[in-house]
């Protein structure tokens, strides 16, 4: 891991990732994908005042978008502050590509920020789960949780009973990095889109538990899943919010 981050290194990656193409959807121009914008109209300077442009059919205005995202990543002081500008949806893809290139402390701390705003990061397209257990496994603790995320993960014991809610949409994505410690938070995640999902509970060693995140309330632990043992559906759950497993 380096002593410190190679910001030259990092602007070139995201200055070549600016230059992906744009790929148009259903509902192109207004929502397409791409690693620095969810749509292809977009606000461009023309003298004092902005105007609207579509970049997946004008040339010259997509030329323009970029040359502008350049000069703001280039005039960046920090990784995070490119960061904040990356689509949510390839924001793992965007760490992956500049891991080898961070500090241990900001490869930790952006390592958290990116895995508790990703909305489907088990099963991101654009990462592999082994590739992020591995990001898990090289992370400084300290730095990738909190001060209270991490006494409660010193804290729970050597077995530790964990839950996972699945719905219909990725119920075959049990053996999953992320498990809660509570179970009604998984009867929530089972059930929050109306679709009568399934909630697992499962023991794990503590040595196999590589985070606790609580930052949305959702007591979070990361996995290895390989090491999920007793793995069993649950059909009653108790109703009580005050069931997490800290023994």
């Amino acid at each position: 891991m380096n002593k410190k981050t190679d910001m030259q290194k990092i602007k070139e990656i995201s200055k070549g990732l600016l230059r992906i193409n744009i790929l148009e959807t259903d509902f192109s121009p207004m929502i397409v994908s791409h690693p620095f914008t969810k749509s292809g109209i977009v606000m461009l300077k023309d003298g004092d005042d902005f105007v609207h442009a579509d970049i997946t059919k004008d040339d010259l205005a997509l030329a323009k978008w970029q040359s502008e995202m350049a000069w703001h990543i280039d005039r960046s002081p920090d990784v995070y502050q490119i960061y904040s500008m990356v689509n949510d949806a390839y924001a793992l893809a965007f760490f992956q590509d500049i891991a080898n290139h961070l500090s241990q402390e900001d490869f930790s701390r952006l390592l958290a920020d990116v895995w508790v705003n990703s909305e489907y990061a088990n099963s991101d397209a654009n990462v592999n789960k082994n590739t992020i257990l591995s990001f898990f496994k090289k992370a400084d603790k300290k730095y990738l949780m909190t001060e209270s995320e991490y006494d409660t993960l010193s804290n729970l014991g050597d077995v530790v009973t964990i839950y996972r809610g699945v719905t219909p949409r990725n119920k075959r994505n049990i053996k999953a990095l992320s498990w809660t410690l509570s179970r009604s938070k998984a009867r929530w995640f089972a059930n929050r889109f109306g679709q009568g999902g399934e909630v697992y509970s499962a023991t794990i060693d503590k040595s196999n538990i590589y985070a606790y995140f609580d930052s949305r309330n959702e007591a979070e632990v990361i996995v290895d899943p390989k090491h999920l043992k007793n793995i069993s559906r649950i059909s009653q759950l108790h109703s009580s919010n005050n069931d997490i497993n800290i023994r």
